[in-house]
């Protein structure tokens, strides 16, 4: 899932000492924008890098109000060594009432799956319409989400496809192919494999694995396109190489060889936030 901007570093990150105030890092006269940029300043990667420093410069902007300090300060006490989903919450929260739509998105996420929080449906659709309304397309498909399936709010499948459509056509692999898939299942509104093939090909060619499988079985039930085998093949293995294994098991049925490689790639999520749920973002 892609909701958060993942500041990696902070992952063997000690919170407590990380977050200690210093005398050596005060510099008095220094505006909100001016903190804001020391913080960013201090957070890198190279050599110079003073993760302390960063933290208590993010400190100081975000209580002053400063949003982008805020929502940076609620995604260090999400990915910290120490993850702390309470303050998370607050800073998150206090970005969103700003207005800054990564925050909103993050809190509607803190809301669905209860990070700090009891899980809240209906407060987390709020925020993720009020981000989604915004232009952010992680938002986006969530509100789809919320929609197609009923959390939070009735199920609305017209809803759903006016929000998966937003964030496809902002380029959200997700959306594309889950967009396609209503289309080629054809439930919950007429059949369109023409449709479904055109967005499996989109998030195709963003490398998202679930729809190379996709595509690969359209061009192998000639669904939207004629049969081609040699392209089903093509994107089956790309989905395989990528640890989908329904690709893997699709390959073994038309007789072609699964390299050993094909079958150990699976991809696997190391972050506590993403092991819960795959499909909000």
């Amino acid at each position: 899932m892609y909701f958060l901007r993942l500041l990696s570093a902070l992952l063997v990150l000690n919170l407590t000492a990380c977050s200690m105030v210093t005398q050596k890092h005060q510099e008095p006269g220094l505006n909100l924008d001016q903190q804001y940029q020391k913080a960013e300043a201090t957070f890198n990667f190279g050599e110079n890098q003073d993760l302390e420093a960063s933290v208590y410069w993010y400190g100081r902007a975000a209580k002053g109000g400063h949003e982008y300090a805020q929502f940076s300060l609620g995604v260090f006490y999400v990915t910290s060594n120490f993850p702390d989903y309470e303050k998370a919450l607050y800073w998150f929260g206090k970005a969103a009432q700003q207005g800054h739509l990564e925050a909103q998105s993050n809190l509607g996420v803190m809301y669905a799956y209860g990070f700090g929080v009891e899980a809240d449906d209906i407060e987390a659709l709020k925020w993720f319409k009020s981000s989604a309304e915004g232009g952010f397309k992680n938002a986006q498909y969530n509100v789809a989400y919320m929609y197609h399936y009923g959390q939070g709010v009735a199920k609305n499948i017209n809803e759903a496809i006016k929000w998966y459509t937003k964030a496809a056509r902002q380029g959200l692999s997700m959306a594309q192919n889950d967009l396609a898939s209503i289309y080629s299942e054809g439930v919950e509104v007429g059949r369109d494999y023409q449709m479904a093939f055109t967005w499996y090909r989109s998030a195709a060619a963003l490398n998202d694995r679930l729809a190379q499988f996709n595509l690969g079985l359209a061009y192998l039930n000639g669904q939207g396109v004629d049969v081609n085998l040699t392209l089903a093949v093509k994107y089956l293995r790309k989905s395989a190489l990528q640890g989908y294994s329904l690709a893997k098991t699709q390959l073994v049925k038309l007789n072609v060889p699964v390299a050993k490689d094909m079958m150990d790639n699976v991809v696997v999520s190391t972050q506590n936030w993403t092991e819960h749920h795959s499909r909000l973002l």
